[in-house]
């Protein structure tokens, strides 16, 4: 996860510092910081979303051949990792899956929304 340094113009567009200052913009690294950190992922894809519909985007990783990982938005920069409790690391059988396959969800009663029971 990278934050790059950023302000909103009057109009609403987002401007980064380079098109305010001429100077590259910094990238910082926060993913350990903010709690999305797997050094043994391999992030073949991600999907950001409102697994508990509380206003927060949650991040589901899907990795290949390693677990994967689901995070839950705490609403203040920082995640919880829920990958084990919401039971989306591996396949039935407790293996890692390659991350090609389906995200393992239930959709609920609610058009468009998908679910992690329990997160």
């Amino acid at each position: 996860m990278t934050v790059i340094d950023s302000e909103t113009s009057a109009d609403g567009a987002v401007l980064d510092n380079a098109a305010l200052t001429g100077v590259p913009p910094t990238l910082v690294d926060v993913a350990r910081a903010a709690g999305v950190w797997d050094p043994n992922g391999k992030g073949l894809g991600a999907v950001w979303f409102d697994a508990d519909n509380d206003g927060d985007l949650d991040l589901y990783v899907a990795n290949d051949a390693t677990a994967n990982d689901f995070y839950r938005n705490d609403g203040n920069g920082r995640f919880t990792d829920r990958t084990f409790v919401a039971g989306v690391c591996c396949s039935e059988d407790g293996k890692p899956e390659s991350g090609m396959g389906p995200m393992p969800v239930m959709p609920t009663a609610t058009a468009g929304r998908i679910c992690l029971s329990p997160i």
